[in-house]
């Protein structure tokens, strides 16, 4: 991360209704948060170049008029802000929580039954891969990414155990999938 922020400037986002709702759900799972009246920000650590981020965010649903651009040199007062935007310590909390989770159910998983063992991992896994989605991906400088990361290896090692209690099922119905698909988030960090 090279300290810079990219940034979406709306005059006027949409009031209420589907198009609020979009409009916010796109800035929030991309990370944005408040930094002024009509200014979100996040830190410019993605790969994604700016054009595409502008598409996506337009996919997502934010509002077509408003304007994404990178933001450098805030002043010392208003990059102390934008640093602070973010629960660290709720993310770490949470991910340290999640990990907990999944362990306990990855232990579990062997003692139920069949329909059991598929319904708690759909459960789990679902409770995680939605922390993985909205996970803000911060840079180091702002959140050390020592509890993410050991977070990502327990939904790992997880997605495998819930692989093997899905295969049985899977094999009835001739399904294959044996991997997951490509971490893509991932590899959308700088």
């Amino acid at each position: 991360w090279g300290g810079g922020w990219l940034a979406v400037q709306t005059a006027a986002p949409p009031r209420r209704g589907r198009a609020r709702r979009e409009h916010e759900r796109a800035l929030r799972l991309l990370g944005f948060r408040t930094l002024a009246l009509g200014l979100e920000v996040r830190p410019d650590n993605l790969r994604t170049p700016l054009p595409e981020l502008r598409t996506e965010l337009g996919e997502l649903g934010l509002e077509p008029d408003a304007l994404v651009f990178t933001l450098r040199d805030l002043e010392p007062e208003a990059e102390a802000r934008a640093r602070s935007l973010w629960d660290v310590n709720g993310l770490c909390r949470g991910y340290r929580a999640a990990r907990e989770e999944l362990a306990a159910s990855e232990a579990r998983l062997a003692t139920l039954s069949e329909d059991e063992a598929m319904t708690e991992s759909f459960r789990v896994g679902g409770r995680a891969i939605r922390r993985l989605v909205l996970d803000p991906l911060l840079p180091e400088e702002i959140l050390p990414g020592g509890d993410r990361e050991a977070f990502a290896l327990a939904m790992r090692r997880y997605d495998r155990a819930g692989r093997a209690c899905w295969a049985a099922f899977r094999e009835r119905f001739d399904v294959v999938h044996r991997y997951a698909p490509a971490d893509t988030r991932a590899a959308a960090l700088a």
